[in-house]
């Protein structure tokens, strides 16, 4: 009889498993972060937390730079870029997020737009999108596009990377922050018929506050793969008792999940939000339930105000009542009103494994470039069934990751953050009709795709 070997014969790979807590450093061995927070003294009331903190780094955030990205510039002497007659720039020679350099360009006061801009590349973005490294250097730098097009720049995409005007702690773009940004065709405005297989002109431009100039900085630009498929996540800031009532009936009829970002002592504070019952009729639904703030008093005053001990405090106060109530998500947040600031989207990223903004004028990539930082779409009550079904679209062609942002599903809209149910049957039925994937936002993380 032949014996024919098949152990080479590889079946389809799996989901990986959850990595466990780090054990004690060996005799020799150098305790990483993680270990020590573990294996420090700590109370026995405090072990717990301890444990779900290190717990919720397993995801981690992922490094700035993917393996498979490829480096279309990276600042130096002879880089190549030029500005225009209403801007000045530089090559700074230290503090570069990829080398030790990086250009700094400034507008000219009372001019509204300046740009800098690098001609005669060779760039084929098929199945591909930019990673543009970028940071604010005086506030009044507030609207910040990004151009790719052809030679002479008749032909081009345009990205809005930000736009909003004078709220700092709201900005997904922040003064004096490194921000690796990704910028998915989905969310480009195109003039003319550029090809993405053919684009030789880049181009970075901003505009400034009446009577003030802005100055921003370039660190580096580089190509990452683009993926399959899309994703979307319905998430569900507040705790409303809507969302068990409405929201997650309409969503399990479709076989769909969503994330709810809680204010710990608002449930069964009043009938306006849910009770701990329904609470766990969400997670029990397939629902992440996972933080947002400790108390209605601190989701009022947002955490830009927070000194780092405060900070600190609510985070562990937001983890430690999820996970005593037995609540997945714990690992998971949502900025109250999307309000922060760099130092505190640090402090964040050693509680959490994601955080999730307001910031929306471009979709998150499936794989985000900055997990404490994760963009959406904020729905306000003159937010559009046609609107949201576009961005479906624009997902579902490019591959990007769609995090959807409600608050209260209610019949008649009364207030901003309100969007009728109608509304949402509608967003729910399509995207049905499209086979979309959702999933809740740990999923997303824990798949990695």
């Amino acid at each position: 009889m032949i014996r024919t070997p098949i152990a080479n014969i590889k079946g389809p790979r799996g989901f990986q498993g959850e990595q466990g807590v780090p054990g004690a450093p060996g005799v020799n061995g150098v305790p990483t972060d993680s270990a020590i927070a573990i294996n420090v003294e700590t109370p026995a009331s405090e072990t717990s937390l301890a444990v779900a903190r290190v717990a919720a780094r397993v995801e981690g955030p992922r490094p700035l730079v993917e393996p498979d990205s490829s480096f279309v510039f990276v600042p130096a002497v002879g880089h190549g870029w030029a500005n225009t007659s209403t801007s000045s720039f530089v090559l700074q020679e230290l503090g570069g997020p990829l080398s030790q350099h990086f250009l700094r360009f400034t507008t000219a006061v009372g001019s509204p737009v300046g740009y800098i801009q690098k001609a005669g590349l060779a760039l084929d973005l098929t199945q591909r999108a930019f990673r543009v490294w970028v940071r604010l250097n005086m506030h009044a730098a507030h609207t910040l596009k990004f151009f790719a097009g052809n030679t002479g720049m008749t032909a081009f995409f345009e990205w809005t990377i930000q736009s909003r005007p004078d709220d700092e702690a709201s900005k997904f773009v922040k003064t004096g922050d490194w921000t690796p940004v990704i910028l998915n065709f989905a969310d480009a405005v195109v003039t003319g018929a550029p090809s993405r297989a053919a684009l030789t002109t880049l181009r970075l431009q901003t505009d400034s506050n009446a009577g003030s100039s802005g100055t921003v900085d370039l660190g580096g630009i580089s190509l990452v793969p683009q993926a399959h498929g899309g994703v979307v996540s319905l998430t569900f800031d507040d705790s409303w008792v809507n969302h068990a009532t409405v929201a997650e009936p309409i969503m399990t009829a479709k076989g769909y999940a969503g994330t709810a970002y809680t204010i710990c002592d608002a449930i069964g504070s009043s009938s306006s939000f849910m009770t701990l019952t329904q609470l766990r009729q969400l997670q029990n639904a397939g629902w992440d339930v996972a933080a947002h703030a400790s108390s209605l008093d601190a989701h009022a005053t947002g955490f830009d105000v927070l000194t780092p001990t405060q900070l600190d405090a609510e985070c562990r106060k937001s983890i430690g009542w999820l996970t005593a109530n037995g609540f997945r998500g714990s690992d998971h947040l949502a900025f109250p009103m999307g309000r922060y600031t760099p130092a505190q989207a640090r402090i964040i990223d050693s509680f959490f494994a994601t955080a999730r903004t307001t910031s929306g004028t471009t979709q998150e990539a499936i794989r985000p470039s900055v997990p404490s930082k994760l963009r959406s779409l904020y729905i306000t009550n003159t937010t559009t069934v046609a609107s949201v079904t576009a961005a479906i679209d624009r997902c579902r062609a490019e591959g990007t990751w769609l995090i959807i942002c409600f608050h209260q599903i209610v019949t008649t809209p009364s207030a901003a953050t309100h969007w009728a149910t109608a509304d949402f049957q509608a967003v729910i039925d399509y995207l049905a009709l499209k086979y979309m994937t959702v999933l809740p936002v740990s999923e997303v993380v824990r798949r990695r795709y």
